[in-house]
């Protein structure tokens, strides 16, 4: 069960000259969908590290550069990029379940910097635009920037008794590739917001709250790319 609370004080509200919690509420909600999504892609690299979920299945695949290339060379990067295709077309990934690649901004700037990558003449193809600072696509996969990807050890928060098993030693990941069937979402109880009045704190108390749950379901549809470092 995700949760999102805030607590709004009466003083608060009465000092202010404009109204608050429609955008306290919207806030709330997108902190579970970012939640949601940090959960997702923690899946996506625990897929990549696990084992054949069926007889006769093919695993996830881990890819790990020297020192922390895939972090600071672009064409490394992108070869991992290429690489990460291939073991999936080699452990019989449909090509048309389109995988996505997601990376943090520094390493997704770090490709849109690279000239082979968004050169638009025959050779290399339109993959991006330098001027804009985008990049479109590697090797046919798209580039998915985001903050949600990570990349510490969250061993510490591990708890058996919460079933949470979206933590683990992120520290090398560099990027994830994986196509919808890599992971599943189940939903109990669908987004919802409840607000209270406590009388001893004089205040509401606001919160919006999501059952959701992630696991993997396909790990040879992942890839991780790491680092050594």
């Amino acid at each position: 069960l995700l949760i999102a609370p805030v607590f709004i004080a009466n003083i608060d509200e009465a000092k202010n000259h404009f109204e608050v919690r429609s955008e306290y509420t919207r806030q709330t909600g997108l902190a579970l969908a970012n939640q949601w999504d940090k959960n997702v892609l923690s899946v996506g690299i625990l897929a990549a590290r696990a084992s054949a979920t069926i007889t006769g299945g093919f695993g996830g695949t881990s890819l790990t550069s020297t020192t922390t290339l895939y972090r600071t060379s672009a064409t490394d990067l992108a070869a991992g990029i290429y690489a990460a295709r291939q073991a999936m077309d080699e452990k019989d990934v449909p090509e048309d379940r389109n995988a996505s690649c997601f990376v943090r901004p520094a390493q997704y700037y770090l490709l849109a910097q690279s000239t082979a990558l968004v050169n638009a003449d025959t050779t290399y193809g339109a993959g991006g635009n330098y001027a804009e600072g985008k990049i479109i696509r590697v090797g046919g996969v798209p580039i998915v920037k985001t903050n949600h990807l990570p990349i510490t050890d969250t061993t510490a928060a591990q708890n058996a008794n919460m079933k949470n098993t979206y933590n683990a030693d992120f520290s090398k990941t560099a990027a994830v590739i994986f196509t919808p069937d890599a992971v599943g979402t189940v939903k109990l109880l669908d987004l919802a917001v409840e607000s209270a009045y406590d009388i001893r704190r004089q205040g509401t108390l606001i919160v919006a709250k999501y059952a959701v749950g992630t696991g993997i379901l396909r790990p040879e549809c992942a890839v991780e790319l790491k680092t050594t470092t």
